[in-house]
């Protein structure tokens, strides 16, 4: 029998009432209605602005908002001398992915429904994730003014430095958060929520960011014993969701960043191989000493060894975790994912998952129209609402029975597909059995299995202290370094 894989919170909206406690479904409730009255505000944006230039440069910023931007582009701080910068920002995005996750799988908020939006992507899941808060817009606002923060307390930078960098924050916030909407991805209420998260977060960072890294840098075991039970037990109690949503996953792996990099960092300031006083777990570098050769290799070869290390690390997790849960039964608290005594082998499946920026879309991926059940049943709740309505003025018109069978008309731009659906679901009467449909373009959602959370946890953790630790100490017992051992004798 089929099942039943829609959108991330476009079910019927008794589905939600039923399977979230009180509290979640009263805020649910309470800002379903503001999303939905966007619809127009919504489509005269994109209808306004249409360009084929935007079309293009809109999708292509949201990767800016990427795992493999941020796995590329933060470590390069800790390489080339900025490490605090490097930790201040890795927790404002690693904080801004996991709350908004958080919080999303707690309201099941839908995305823009389309039609009549349309949705520009470089991705292939966005659209079965959910939409409030926007987990891109919270990113942007947190790293602009961490950045902007950061920049304006620099002295004895150039005037003009200091306004390019300004203006470049701003384009890249404007993009990103401005992309969202014209890319038919995010709500101006999604887009609130993700702006007022990302600025709680840089101002609890920025203000509290002396008394963090003094924790984390002091010499007691209590320091990464603490950081990795309070990761675990952030994602033990992160919220069921009522859908087959990915946004667990994306929370997990950065999560798993903060595991290993803190962590890492508190090892690494420890070591002969740091900087000391008040530069502490800071990673050596000078242009002058190091020159653009030796400085490139870094580059090269660290970012080289994080996806090597991702890609080892998950052929060794997928072959040899299975038959460890298999033998001991275990079986995750989660509920759409696969239990190691359904599946055989995933070794092929941890070779294809791994991305690369040589298999990102060569061109945005544009749609328009229901792109799985759940949108369908979106659009049906919308016409059935428009025909209540109309029925409903009819009826005050005196005009009620003559037009009376033209409620039950079925709309005429959808076909009855019944495999897609469960129809022995209690969400369904047999009344409404006869109006569920569905379209032959359906998106399964990605096969989920038990192992993922604890690969992903481990891969990226990996990377956290890799990027903060090992490679740092790669690089002076390679000679890509600066001595800083002789320097200390």
């Amino acid at each position: 029998m089929a099942t039943r894989k829609m959108d991330a919170g476009l079910h019927p909206e008794f589905h939600y009432e039923q399977r979230l406690s009180p509290v979640r479904a009263r805020i649910r409730s309470w800002l379903l209605p503001f999303i939905r009255r966007e619809k127009d505000i919504l489509v005269f944006i994109q209808s306004s602005l249409r360009h084929p230039f935007l079309d293009w440069y809109f999708p292509v910023t949201s990767n800016l908002g990427t795992h493999t931007f941020y796995m590329v582009c933060l470590p390069l701080l800790f390489w080339f001398g900025y490490a605090p910068l490097g930790r201040g920002l890795t927790l404002v995005v690693a904080s801004g992915v996991f709350w908004t996750g958080f919080v999303k799988d707690m309201l099941c908020l839908p995305r823009p429904l389309s039609p009549p939006i349309k949705r520009m992507t470089m991705s292939g899941t966005h659209h079965l994730e959910y939409g409030f808060p926007s987990t891109h817009t919270a990113n942007a606002i947190s790293i602009t003014l961490y950045l902007l923060a950061f920049v304006t307390q620099i002295n004895d930078i150039d005037p003009n430095t200091r306004q390019l960098c300004v203006a470049a924050l701003i384009v890249y916030c404007v993009s990103v958060v401005l992309g969202r909407i014209y890319c038919g991805m995010h709500s101006i209420t999604d887009l609130i929520g993700g702006t007022i998260m990302g600025a709680l977060l840089w101002w609890f960072q920025w203000n509290w960011q002396s008394d963090i890294d003094a924790f984390v840098l002091n010499d007691s075991w209590f320091v990464p014993m603490s950081i990795i039970s309070v990761t675990i037990f952030l994602i033990y109690i992160f919220p069921e969701p009522v859908d087959n949503c990915p946004c667990f996953e994306d929370c997990v792996a950065f999560a798993g960043v903060i595991m290993g990099l803190l962590p890492g960092c508190w090892r690494y300031a420890q070591s002969k191989y740091s900087l000391s006083g008040s530069d502490r777990a800071n990673v050596p570098y000078d242009y002058q000493t190091v020159g653009l050769p030796k400085s490139l290799g870094r580059l090269v070869i660290g970012v080289a060894i994080l996806f090597i290390w991702r890609m080892v690390m998950k052929k060794i997790l997928y072959t040899t975790l299975p038959p460890f849960y298999r033998a001991l039964n275990l079986n995750i608290y989660r509920k759409d994912y696969l239990p190691a005594k359904d599946y055989k082998d995933l070794s092929p499946y941890s070779i294809r998952a791994v991305p690369s920026v040589l298999n990102l879309p060569q061109a945005p991926i544009h749609s328009m129209g229901p792109q799985s059940t759940a949108d369908m049943y979106e659009q049906l709740d919308a016409e059935k609402e428009n025909e209540r309505g109309l029925t409903e003025r009819r009826r005050m018109n005196g005009s009620f029975v003559a037009h009376q069978n033209n409620f039950n008309k079925p709309a005429s731009n959808i076909r009855k597909l019944d495999e897609k659906v469960n129809l022995d679901d209690d969400d369904y009467s047999e009344e409404n059995k006869g109006n569920i449909v569905s379209f032959d373009t359906i998106e399964e959602p990605p096969l989920r299995y038990d192992v993922d959370v604890v690969v992903k946890l481990v891969v990226y953790a990996g990377i956290g202290w890799l990027a903060v630790d090992l490679i740092p100490v790669f690089f002076e017992l390679s000679g890509l370094g600066v001595n800083i051992v002789a320097r200390n004798q």
